[in-house]
């Protein structure tokens, strides 16, 4: 997606606060009790997997030397 300038690491850090209430919203739903606790568990990974993602597209996304 990087490549094709949908979605750059820029947008991304842009949504950082969109996505985490996406995520505690997600979260509220998947998990099996409402203890804080419970959504950070199922919160975690997705945030990981954002992060991954602003990581990979930073790398994609930068000029090479030649």
């Amino acid at each position: 997606m990087s490549k094709f300038a949908r979605v750059t690491a820029q947008f991304l850090w842009r949504n950082l606060r969109y996505a985490v209430l996406s995520f505690a919203l997600a979260s509220c739903f998947v998990a099996p009790s409402p203890h804080a606790p419970a959504l950070l568990l199922f919160m975690t990974p997705m945030l990981l997997l954002y992060f991954a993602a602003m990581a990979t597209f930073t790398v994609i996304a930068r000029p090479r030397a030649n």
